[in-house]
């Protein structure tokens, strides 16, 4: 047996074409080497003849991922890659974290190109990535290493294979990750044979971490081989496999079960200035991720038409300090009075009024609030309201949690002085924290900072800073405020949707222009 023919023998082991159980490479019959030599020709695209010659000789020895094309079955061999269970995630919202960086490329260009593959993935995938900053915390880790790098799967030096991913579940704690080849020659120019594009590579190694298995279609990113130096897409193939794996498939997270609440006792209608208390609230989420919707509590509350305001009264003017989303409804803030809206545009009843009225449990606390900054509902159901370098948490009826207490609580570095926008999105939910330029991510129910800060303009383009307010509203529609104008922002597509941006006076409280 030959040099090429050997070397062809030990490519259709390593790469699943062959039991590795079978036994001496001498005893495997040529029926079934014909029959594996036929589905390398296929995965590479060439005519399936089974017949080794020089375009499979150049195929075996080209760049390629080092994930096996045909699943490995080795019965229990721990030293070998097979999925152990499920080889999808079971939840819509994924973490990873950067372990290490290659010194061959920026620290901030490799992590735009992660972002960059994660987002395309996530258009048809409907799934959310969060970057986090401790291993401890992520669903997948990401780095770079040489030869033998931990995994009992040793890299090969340049060319050859350029990565590994591991699909969910495989191996334990190595379920969903990457690693990369740090031998490799890594670049961001794809537009010359100098190098490996690491976009491309991100790109199909990310669809391992999600579940996908190498696919014959030429089109796909899933295909095994690199197809540099043009820059590579996701195929049919790839977003139909993420339709029925991740779309067209119910997760637990799906459905969510609530505890009837208790009915507390209503308040009396006809009082001459509304103050808030939970039981004059609907129980109604502001988002659309609760499946179940429980039964809302009676408001004593009328409604009426909101008539048209004159733009050249302060209200009409914008700069809205705050826009918030309470149980079903959203609360504008602006200077030292409030509105309350049942939707956009429709204000309640005998509003606006005096917000220390409303909240008089603040102003019995701290009689120096003059404005509130930011707010939000927490996934708990208690109310977050941010003034300067103090926030307060509100459970319907009395501040709790020791409040005030300081925003730095939060993780925040020392140059932060006040949180200027909040937004709680994703399922499981998680607030996002907007001040200046920067933006944080915050588990509320982990109690964690989960990254830290990152620009916004990065991530959410088309967006003008400094950000006033956020609102989240039921159907998880997303809108961006800053002065007089607002933005409805596409998470899927992560920019501003065309048309905007729009009259935010108008927008809220029915402004005419």
């Amino acid at each position: 047996m030959s040099m090429n023919q050997e070397n062809m023998i030990k490519f259709m082991l390593k790469f699943g074409y062959l039991d590795q159980n079978a036994g001496p490479q001498a005893l495997i019959a040529g029926d079934t080497l014909v029959a594996a030599l036929k589905s390398v020709q296929k995965f590479g695209g060439l005519e399936e003849t089974g017949v080794f010659d020089n375009d499979t000789l150049k195929l075996i020895n080209s760049k390629r991922c080092g994930v096996p094309d045909i699943p490995l079955k080795l019965n229990g061999n721990k030293n070998k890659r097979y999925v152990v269970s499920s080889n999808v995630w079971n939840k819509r919202s994924l973490t990873y974290y950067i372990f290490n960086f290659t010194p061959k490329l920026p620290h901030e260009s490799i992590r735009n190109e992660i972002q960059k593959a994660l987002s395309k993935w996530s258009r048809f995938s409907q799934l959310k990535f969060l970057e986090v900053n401790n291993e401890n915390f992520a669903d997948i880790v990401i780095s770079f290493g040489v030869a033998d790098h931990g995994d009992q799967f040793p890299f090969d030096g340049p060319g050859n294979t350029l990565a590994h991913a591991f699909y969910p579940g495989e191996l334990g704690p190595l379920g969903g990750d990457i690693h990369f080849d740090d031998s490799e020659d890594w670049t961001l120019d794809n537009s010359t044979n100098n190098g490996v594009d690491f976009y491309s590579v991100v790109l199909h190694e990310m669809g391992h971490s999600l579940g996908l298995r190498h696919s014959t279609a030429p089109d796909s990113i899933m295909n095994p081989y690199y197809k540099g130096p043009q820059l590579q897409d996701i195929g049919y193939d790839d977003i139909s496999g993420m339709r029925s794996v991740y779309i067209a498939r119910s997760l637990p997270e799906d459905y969510v079960s609530f505890t009837p609440p208790i009915q507390l006792p209503p308040i009396t209608p006809g009082k001459s200035h509304p103050h808030v208390h939970w039981s004059s609230f609907s129980h109604e989420t502001c988002t659309d991720y609760d499946t179940v919707t429980p039964e809302p509590f009676t408001t004593f509350k009328p409604e009426i038409a909101t008539p048209k305001k004159n733009d050249n009264t302060d209200e009409c003017k914008g700069n809205f300090d705050a826009v918030s989303c309470f149980r079903g409804e959203i609360f504008v803030f602006k200077k030292n009075l409030l509105w309350r809206l049942n939707k956009p545009g429709s204000i309640l009843q005998r509003y606006p009024v005096q917000l220390l009225k409303f909240f008089q449990v603040l102003a019995n606390n701290d009689h120096n609030i003059v404005k509130i900054d930011a707010a939000y509902e927490r996934p708990d159901s208690n109310i977050v309201m941010f003034s300067g370098k103090n926030y307060y948490v509100f459970n319907g009826n009395h501040l709790i949690e020791n409040s005030p207490k300081s925003i730095m609580d939060y993780g925040f570095p020392p140059f932060l002085v006040r949180v200027d926008a909040v937004m709680v999105f994703g399922g499981p939910p998680l607030t996002y924290l907007f001040s200046g330029e920067y933006f944080w991510i915050y588990d509320d129910q982990k109690k964690i900072l989960l990254q830290n800060h990152r620009l916004i303009k990065e991530h959410f383009k088309g967006i003008k800073t400094p950000i006033d307010a956020v609102l989240t509203w039921k159907s998880g529609d997303t809108y961006f405020f800053s002065e007089n104008q607002y933005w409805k922002f596409n998470h899927n597509l992560n920019k501003t949707e065309p048309g905007y941006p729009k009259n935010a006076a108008e927008f809220l409280l029915g402004c005419t222009s």
